[in-house]
């Protein structure tokens, strides 16, 4: 049986390494104060400096894998741990980029394994090359855009250009269908969606599916009705434990057979306060009220987190 609990994650963790240094600061503090050093300064930049060590081991425990709904406001931003390897699924608007790394170091995370771009809107791919500027990362997965509909955005071009620059560090490929990548510990994202190109972006979203043990996931981006129920036709959906909600709870990827059809235990929204959509829209809400979804919303909890041990979730909030 699915478990869910809320709790509470606000603030950093002080770790033991963090303790120990602050000890050996104030232990030499005399010192410091003769070489006319602040032992304040001195700490914080050891600390910084050591941020890598003191995160700890990136990977959670053997038996257990983690997803983060990560809150950047209006945008999308999803971390993945297994016991190996790491993956990001979007990472919100530019701006939101130095806050997902932060989030990414506060979580123990110095490499990136997978970082998948669901398609090539602002509020998802904005913040990505943000991100692997600060954060070294082995693959960039991105969907694959129609011929003559590639986005001709500033901050699109300036991620290409990058991607090609850096080839030798980052490999670059487009989902294709089929595609697996595992992550450890039995932890397996599948690409399962779109099953067609479509000349809405939003439609071309990468659609990934997670499999832990007897507990699942699907990611979604902002996937509409019309791509929602071509995969319905094409079977290539079954029932999931937990689902992002498609593009930010809109009530334009609702689609009832596709909701039927994965009927998931929980949604996860991320969408920020007041947006200008007015997402997640009463339809979605109303939905998942009829079909006793449990949801969580990043605009009035924060980040989100679900451990799983492969037969259970536990969902943590930070508000």
């Amino acid at each position: 049986m699915t478990q869910r609990r809320r709790g509470s994650n606000k603030g950093k963790k002080i770790t033991a390494f963090t303790a120990i240094l602050a000890v050996i600061v104030m232990a030499i503090t005399p010192v410091l104060n003769k070489l006319g050093l602040d032992p304040m300064e001195v700490f914080d930049w050891l600390n910084s400096a050591t941020s890598s060590v003191q995160t700890g081991v990136a990977y959670p425990s053997d038996g257990t894998a983690e997803v983060h709904f990560i809150d950047i406001g209006q945008g999308s931003a999803i971390l993945i741990k297994g016991s190996e390897k790491t993956a990001l699924i979007d990472a919100g608007e530019a701006p939101h980029g130095e806050i997902v790394v932060d989030y990414l170091k506060d979580n123990g995370v110095t490499k990136i394994d997978y970082m998948f771009n669901t398609h090539p809107h602002y509020d998802h791919m904005g913040g990505c090359l943000v991100v692997m500027k600060e954060i070294p990362t082995a693959n960039f997965v991105m969907a694959e855009v129609k011929k003559g509909k590639e986005p001709t955005t500033v901050f699109y071009e300036k991620l290409l250009t990058y991607l090609g620059d850096n080839k030798e560090t980052i490999t670059t490929t487009m989902a294709s269908l089929g595609d697996e990548y595992k992550l450890g510990g039995g932890l397996t994202l599948n690409v399962i969606g779109p099953v067609d190109l479509y000349n809405d972006l939003n439609n071309i979203s990468t659609v990934m599916r997670m499999d832990f043990g007897e507990t699942s996931f699907l990611f979604t981006g902002d996937m509409e009705e019309e791509s929602q129920q071509d995969m319905v036709d094409a079977g290539v959906l079954t029932k999931v434990n937990v689902m992002e909600s498609s593009h930010h709870g809109s009530n334009t990827s609702i689609n009832r057979d596709f909701i039927n059809t994965v009927s998931p235990d929980v949604a996860v929204i991320q969408c920020g306060v007041d947006n200008d959509y007015g997402h997640p829209h009463e339809e979605t809400l109303d939905l998942y009220d009829k079909k006793d979804i449990e949801y969580y919303r990043n605009d009035t909890q924060g980040d989100v987190k679900i451990v799983t041990d492969g037969k259970e979730i536990i969902v943590t909030t930070e508000k």
